[in-house]
């Protein structure tokens, strides 16, 4: 914490001067043209490299969408497999029982406990 002489000295120092006059103007060098141009060329490589890896994207989106399709297909495919095989099970499940039904009524008759 300063002391009360030196807040008194502070407050009496008067702010700096300020500049009096327009600025200099600033003369575009060789300098700031090549500086600009280095930027103009590091930016149209970052955008060149932006667009190869956006292109890259793009092809393994396409072959990923492709994979996706066949994949689906099988599905639509096995599922249709899946379906026919139950209604042939199905059937002959159905056949099964009748003829097992038949083989117990004639048993039984045959036994004579019907």
């Amino acid at each position: 914490m300063p002391s009360r002489g030196e807040r008194e000295i502070s407050r009496s120092t008067n702010p700096p001067e300020t500049a009096s006059g327009t600025p200099p103007i600033h003369t575009p060098s060789s300098n700031d043209h090549n500086f600009f141009l280095q930027i103009a060329l590091e930016i149209q490589r970052s955008i060149g490299k932006l667009e190869a890896s956006n292109q890259s994207l793009v092809s393994t989106a396409e072959k990923h969408a492709e994979k996706l399709e066949t994949l689906a297909e099988h599905f639509h495919t096995a599922k249709g497999m899946v379906k026919a095989f139950g209604w042939i099970l199905s059937v002959l499940g159905a056949i099964g029982l009748l003829l097992l039904g038949t083989i117990l009524t004639v048993l039984l008759k045959h036994f004579s406990l019907l």
